[in-house]
């Protein structure tokens, strides 16, 4: 049998309400809950089921509701969870009949999370409960905040797109040095030309007398 192959601390730790106004179906659902270690609260009607859920609002794992009761039917209980922020992170999982068609996906339609067909079996309710662990999501508490997504650092192609500042120089401190002035020497003086020598004066050249002839 399924119950024989799971471990008996399935639901350590769990907390679950149960609300139905048939003894017998409490009796059988708390009952199998506790074989495999959650703490079950039991109500009898919508009205009480809702004041034991406020109560154990941060300690439930989720809250089986038949749809047909007295005072408080499950719709109504639905409606009230959920529309109280101390309670609305709860799940619901209903219990519906085989002989009514259309309550499953009535149930589903109208905000509970799951559901158990009724009459069932402890086979069968295993079974359901099994499908419950898969597709029942895990409730918040109330209160709590979600996590932040870590920022996407990668630049946007706008970004991008975008040119960059660039930072200013950083001023110093130290006083400018002023420009080596290229240092022009002094125009070359031209060399005085040197003077010719005067030249050596030459003598004139004699005429030699011719001697006078006698008369």
């Amino acid at each position: 049998m399924l119950q024989d192959k799971l471990p008996r601390d399935l639901l350590a730790g769990w907390n679950i309400l149960v609300v139905d106004d048939e003894p017998d179906a409490l009796e059988v659902v708390g009952r199998i809950l506790r074989h495999f270690g959650a703490t079950v609260h039991l109500a009898s009607d919508g009205e009480e089921g809702l004041a034991l859920a406020k109560k154990f609002k941060d300690e439930l794992k989720f809250i089986i509701s038949d749809l047909s009761m007295p005072v408080l039917d499950g719709w109504g209980l639905l409606f009230e969870v959920r529309n109280d922020p101390d309670t609305k992170h709860i799940p619901l999982v209903a219990l519906t009949a085989h002989a009514m068609p259309g309550d499953q996906e009535r149930a589903l339609g109208a905000g509970f999370h799951n559901y158990i067909t009724k009459p069932f079996t402890a086979e069968s309710f295993m079974q359901d409960l099994v499908r419950l662990f898969i597709e029942t999501p895990q409730p918040e508490k109330s209160g709590s905040k979600p996590t932040p997504e870590k920022p996407d650092l990668k630049p946007t192609p706008e970004a991008q797109a975008k040119p960059q500042p660039t930072a200013p120089p950083e001023k110093s401190n130290s006083k400018p040095q002023p420009e080596a002035q290229a240092k022009v020497p002094p125009k070359a003086q031209a060399e005085p030309l040197p003077k010719a020598a005067p030249s050596a004066a030459q003598p004139k050249p004699q005429v030699a007398e011719l001697p006078k002839q006698k008369e």
